[in-house]
């Protein structure tokens, strides 16, 4: 193995741990979200000279490919096609016409502003046109935003990204010839976007056949299910860079033409569907942590390598200050004439949040644009993503009253407490099992409420044989299902007293049904020892 893809896998190790510390870190202290703790951490582990010197230099075009694809693919997978439908005029307005606005009257404020040629004022501008999702939602919190507000923005962070590629290579090809076409960029951006929606929808659909085909068939692997589902955006992906289309917006599309079969065939192979779903979910909240690590260390790497630079010239402070502000008031704007409503449209201004597209395509002009143009250029969509993800965060909590509805933990528990003592005193009502049997079920029940300590685990479990006779095993998981069935019971009598929110009951129900699953599926390979 040569020792950069060594490297490579390495720094993708090193930066899922990272997730997986950030995600407990956040657990700990729920104010924070995890993405803040990942950039953060991610930071600090570049200034640590055998991680920085082993992590190798970050390569826009592979994390475009093996980092954002996949999750533009869940992100649309996941997103109502009738939303998309529904939302294509405001789709066509935010990732187009916004856009252009942004990219005419950015620059020409950063020239009338300082002494900043307009091509290079362009590309900072197209640099910083894409928007995340991924971002937002952290900035976010627990702030819930008007449903319509947020859709749009996300549909826009769906599609945007593929028009700043499009911008930035337009950018680059203007300040290495010093002519721009409007023409060329035009006829660029549609071939691109047109390529992408056939490719994506192409791939897409066959690969949505193949799988139905073998699920109808009497062959059908689960292996191979989920494989084809996860080979996915990679595939759409490369085929749509390699004909110079939009990898992007091929992975959008694919995700969306891919997102109604599970609606469809959801019953087909019940557990195959639900091994999918919890695979993708595994891999997207992994690669979304992830994002926010590969941030926090190429921002940390890109100060301290700049930081000469950075103390003896405040050109790039300014610019990025600049193209934030004229960007947000645009978005403003645009808003304001579409929704006439002042609020929605700061809303709308301020949730344009960036992230690490925004600096990965920064990076990819280092071929293109160098010296100091290239440090400005750097550090100003550094400043750029910083400001766009704190504003909002400390902005829209304070202005927006409606929050998420708390979720109150004393009563969940409470309710999971009696939950577990009707299925225990079920139990202890079957005077056909032995006491083995009872404290053998007992024990796997209170493990639902956390009952059990890790003191418990370790004097009652761990060095404990458990049940051996095939007789005391049937009579266990008889035990089990009727004590889970006396549990579901009483959860949908809490729901129905309103007691429990509905929410808050189908997902203790769902925890309870994956037990049993537990218990009655041959193909988990599990006993009750």
């Amino acid at each position: 193995m040569e020792a950069s893809t060594f490297n490579t896998l390495g720094t993708l190790f090193i930066a899922f741990l990272i997730v997986g510390i950030g995600n407990i870190l956040s657990s700990m202290f729920s104010k924070v979200s995890s993405s803040y703790f990942n950039l953060v951490l991610g930071a600090l582990v570049t200034l640590i000279p055998a991680f920085n010197n082993f992590m190798p230099k970050f390569d826009s075009e592979l994390f475009l490919l093996m980092i954002i694809s996949p999750l533009l693919f869940f992100e649309s997978n996941n997103t109502d096609n009738r939303i998309v439908s529904g939302s294509i005029p405001s789709i066509i307005g935010t990732t187009v016409f916004m856009a252009v606005i942004i990219c005419l009257i950015t620059p020409m404020t950063l020239i009338f502003s300082m002494s900043i040629s307009f091509p290079l004022a362009f590309i900072l501008t197209a640099i910083n046109t894409p928007t995340d999702a991924t971002a937002l939602d952290s900035a976010l919190g627990n702030t819930k935003l008007n449903s319509k507000i947020h859709n749009t923005l996300k549909t826009e962070s769906l599609f945007n990204d593929a028009t700043g590629i499009v911008l930035l290579s337009a950018g680059t090809i203007w300040y290495k010839t010093g002519h721009y076409s409007l023409t060329n960029s035009l006829e660029s951006f549609l071939i691109s976007s047109i390529g992408a929606i056939i490719v994506g929808s192409i791939i897409a659909l066959t690969f949505t056949l193949i799988r139905q085909w073998l699920l109808k068939s009497s062959f059908n692997v689960i292996s191979t299910q989920i494989t084809l589902f996860l080979s996915t955006p990679f595939i759409v992906f490369w085929t749509a860079e390699h004909f110079h289309f939009s990898g992007i917006i091929a992975v959008v599309v694919a995700g969306l033409v891919s997102n109604s079969e599970v609606g469809k065939s959801r019953f087909v192979v019940p557990h195959g569907v639900h091994a999918t779903i919890q695979v993708s979910s595994y891999i997207a909240e992994l690669f979304n942590g992830s994002v926010f690590v590969f941030l926090g260390i190429n921002i940390c790497r890109i100060l301290i390598e700049s930081h000469v630079y950075l103390l003896n010239h405040l050109d790039w402070l300014w610019a990025g200050i600049l193209v934030y502000v004229v960007s947000a008031l645009v978005r403003f704007v645009y808003y304001l004439f579409i929704n006439k409503k002042p609020k929605d449209s700061f809303i709308f201004a301020i949730g344009g949040v960036h992230g690490a597209v925004t600096l990965a395509l920064a990076l990819s002009i280092a071929d293109s644009v160098r010296g100091t143009h290239f440090s400005n250029i750097i550090l100003a969509t550094t400043v750029v993503i910083l400001l766009s993800m704190i504003i909002p965060s400390v902005v829209l909590p304070i202005i927006i009253p409606d929050r998420v509805d708390t979720i109150d933990d004393k009563l969940i528990q409470k309710c999971k407490t009696e939950m577990v003592q009707i299925g225990i005193d079920r139990i202890n009502e079957m005077d056909e099992l032995s006491k083995k049997v009872k404290n053998e079920v007992i024990y796997k029940l209170q493990d639902q409420d956390k009952t059990n300590t890790f003191t418990d685990f370790i004097t009652k479990s761990m060095f404990r044989r458990g049940l051996t006779e095939d007789e005391d095993l049937y009579q266990e998981r008889r035990a089990i299902m009727y004590a889970l069935d006396s549990e579901r019971a009483y959860i949908y009598k809490q729901v129905s007293d309103g007691t429990l929110d509905s929410k808050t009951g189908y997902e203790i129900t769902s925890d309870i049904l994956l037990s049993e699953t537990l218990i009655i599926d041959s193909r988990n390979n599990l006993d009750l020892r």
